[in-house]
């Protein structure tokens, strides 16, 4: 996006507001939350593990893989454009 403020605001709603509707959801939203990248990442932070959820390794490795593929994409994108 080239407006930052429209950057701002995608990022906010894919990492704080998506997770929300999913919860909204029946069955379909569990299975998304179980797999949205920051939900599976937070689970490390757990002291007891939920069962509906991914694992704590799993679920932070899972979150590294998604961060990885967004990086990649973000540096060729970049590298691209910004030639």
């Amino acid at each position: 996006m080239r407006a930052s403020a429209g950057a701002i605001t995608a990022c906010i709603c894919l990492t704080f507001i998506l997770p929300l509707t999913f919860r909204a959801l029946s069955d379909l939203g569990v299975m998304l939350i179980k797999w949205w990248p920051t939900e599976a990442g937070q689970r490390i932070l757990d002291l007891v593990p939920a069962t509906r959820y991914l694992a704590p390794l799993p679920g932070l490795g899972w979150f590294a893989v998604c961060t990885l593929v967004a990086l990649i994409g973000a540096i060729s994108r970049v590298s691209r454009r910004d030639a």
